[in-house]
């Protein structure tokens, strides 16, 4: 894990980081700190807003590993043809 993650560059760490940790305070609070000021949370009022936010929360965090985790493109990876057919032949 840590290997991948320091192949990233440093934009995409704080993208993946801020990400995560807007994840991880949205969790947090509406698992401890909502249900002890509304002990009945969510409602049946509440519950589709609350689904929503999760699911919005939880596709834009899979969004961003997806796009910020990628590792970049490499260029001339290809040789010509005349080059490697030359590697090819037996003198």
């Amino acid at each position: 894990m840590l290997t991948v993650a320091a192949g990233l560059s440093t934009s995409h760490k704080i993208g993946l980081a801020v990400v995560a940790a807007v994840f991880i305070v949205f969790a947090l609070t509406s698992s401890m700190l909502v249900p002890r000021r509304w002990p009945d949370f969510p409602t049946q009022a509440g519950l589709r807003p609350f689904l929503a936010a999760t699911a919005a929360l939880f596709a834009g965090m899979m969004l961003a590993v997806y796009f910020l985790a990628r590792e970049p493109k490499e260029e001339g990876g290809r040789e010509p043809a005349a080059a490697l057919s030359a590697k090819l032949t037996v003198p």
